[in-house]
């Protein structure tokens, strides 16, 4: 079974080795950010990219432990020995372009005053990255 598993996560690779652009929902946004003190880090699901797995975004609704109070965080992790080219976004508001690796660059502390790009009809926010570029890595498929 853990093959099976294995070989599943390596067709995913595969198959989303044109990926640039990758969104993720956050539901009831204010709620997330109501449970969640300044510091602490909503994370994805991993997903691939690129030709690559083990891509994570760590969202902090209330900002990382070196942001001003109101804004929020997002970090794209990277995997390791990988440098890319990428655009993160929360909702309208973008950084980037920029070349990242798993040690430089991989984040924005102050990204956003988040509740600036929460949808009000819906109450979520999407985060991500576009214009995903892997530039080197020792892992493409």
């Amino acid at each position: 079974e853990e093959y099976l598993l294995q070989l599943e996560k390596r067709i995913q690779v595969i198959e989303n080795r044109n990926v640039e652009v990758v969104h993720w929902r956050i539901e009831h946004v204010e709620e997330v950010r109501s449970q969640h003190q300044k510091g602490a880090f909503l994370a994805s699901p991993e997903f691939s990219a690129g030709g690559l797995g083990g891509f994570r975004f760590h969202f902090y609704p209330r900002g990382d432990d070196f942001c001003e109070e109101g804004y929020c965080s997002l970090y794209l992790h990277v995997p390791r020995d990988t440098k890319v080219s990428r655009t993160l976004f929360v909702g309208r508001a973008r950084h980037g372009p920029s070349e990242a690796d798993a040690l430089k660059n991989c984040g924005v502390s102050e990204m956003c005053v988040l509740s600036n790009q929460i949808d009000k009809d819906t109450g979520s926010v999407v985060i991500g990255v576009e214009d995903l570029q892997v530039l080197s890595s020792p892992l493409v498929a």
